[in-house]
Parts: structure tokens; sequence; C-alpha cells
């Protein structure tokens, strides 16, 4: 069984420490983008730190590397085209890995799109999306191309429904905002918010979500709905011709909203 802690970092970013009843001192760290909360909370639970994974090589997932290993050496995991993360160990697609010492398994899946390395780590019913797939939103395309963010997104949706996903930022209330914008007579979307608002209003995690919740709530994710295309082709002020062409104009909306 696994314990799936935040660490809040810089303004909204989340380092996601995994700790296991297989090896309860031992724990291992999904892109710390700073050094400095990791570290108090290694020290404040006296764990050893036995793996890093990183998702992609943006400096908020990536500049805590190098202090953290200064203090606990341990192995790097990060995508095989991710040539800008000091790693140890490169994950292609759909590659399984070990990490022994608390006998976790995740399977990598490549997603480009918001970087063209970036990957997911996928298993225990878990998954930890960097910043391709947010709470009711997404990332932005910024080395890749919007048809492929759309087509890393679909990859994403082939995991089970009750599948777990931990994110990279803390980003849920905002996307849930633009989600009523776009699909305003959506009452998943409004109920989520409404929650939502609450747990942020107490400076609380609003996250993991599911696949089961983000298929309601996540206009990303329902670009083949009648609705969705609607609401996209009027702010476009022009027909769209498929799936990935509503994405595309749902992503520009969101850069600007």
């Amino acid at each position: 069984m696994l314990t799936i802690t935040p660490i809040s970092a810089l303004q909204t970013n989340y380092i996601w420490a995994i700790t296991s009843l297989f090896s309860a001192n031992k724990v291992v760290i999904v892109d710390p983008g700073e050094a400095a909360p990791v570290l108090n909370y290694l020290e404040q639970y006296q764990l050893k730190l036995s793996a890093i994974l990183i998702t992609h090589h943006h400096p908020d997932h990536t500049a805590g590397i190098t202090e953290i290993l200064s203090y606990y050496p341990c192995p790097v995991y990060a995508g095989i085209e991710e040539t800008k993360v000091n790693a140890t160990h490169r994950i292609k697609d759909s590659e399984k890995f070990t990490i022994e010492a608390l006998n976790l398994t995740f399977t990598a899946l490549h997603l480009p799109g918001h970087t063209q390395g970036h990957i997911a780590f996928y298993g225990h019913n878990v998954v930890f999306t960097g910043d391709t797939l947010f709470a009711a939103g997404c990332g932005r395309n910024f080395e890749g191309s919007c048809a492929q963010l759309y087509q890393s997104l679909q990859k994403l949706l082939t995991l089970p429904p009750e599948t777990q996903i931990y994110c990279g930022h803390e980003y849920t209330e905002q996307n849930l905002r633009f989600g009523m914008i776009v699909e305003p007579n959506n009452a998943d979307i409004q109920h989520k918010l409404n929650l939502v608002q609450v747990l942020r209003a107490e400076n609380k995690c609003t996250l993991p979500s599911s696949f089961a919740e983000e298929i309601n709530t996540n206009v990303f994710l329902r670009c083949h709905l009648p609705e969705i295309k609607i609401a996209a082709e009027t702010h476009a002020d022009h027909p769209l011709d498929d799936d990935a062409a509503v994405f595309t104009t749902l992503r520009d909306w969101k850069n600007n909203f």
C-alpha cells in the first residue's frame, strides 16, 4: 500500500513523496523543483531517499535535484529524450522499472506536447502526470504541437478510470472556472468547483483526481462532445474540422483566460 504526500514548493508546485508499507522509512520523490522543502521533509520524518522521478526538464520540476543528491545520493529516473535532466536512468515509452527499496514498479508513458520528452509514471493504480494533465485542465504545448498534446491526453485516457492522478501544480480551481465558461451547464464541473473552493479556502490540496472524475469535469478530455465543439467554434468564430482542432482552440482560449 502506498502513501503519497504533497510537498508544496514555489508558488503552485507539488513535489510528491511516495512511501510504502513495504519499507516504512524509505521514500521516492517526484519532480523536486526546490531542495529545501524536500530536505526538511526527509529530516522531519527521518526518511531515506531511495529514488527521484522526473517527468520533464522544466526548472520548477528539477531545480532541487543537485542539492538533494549532495545529501542523499540516489538514482534519478527521467525520459530518454529529456537530455536536459541529469538522470542516472533513462526510461523509454512503455518501459517498466522497479525501485526495489520500496517494491514499486512503474511504467513510463511518453507524453510529448508540453515538452518533447515528457513522461508520466504509472503503477499501483496511480499516475504522476507532471504538466501534461492537470485536474480539470492540461499543460501548455511549449515544445511540441497541440496535436501531440491532444494525442498524449488520449493516451492517458486508456488508463483505468479508477487511476488516481497526481499532477505537478495546484491549478484545479482556475481550471474548473475555465471549464464553467466553456460548458456552463455542466453540473459535475460546478459541483467539483464548489468542493475545491472549500479546500482552497483552507489551503488544502485538491489532488488526487481520477479519470472517472476527469472525463466529466475536464473540458480538454471532452472535445468529442457536441456542446464542447459548439463552444470552441463560437469562440474561434469558424468551423472546426475534428476533435484535435477543438482541443487546439480550447488550449489557445485557456492561454488567454
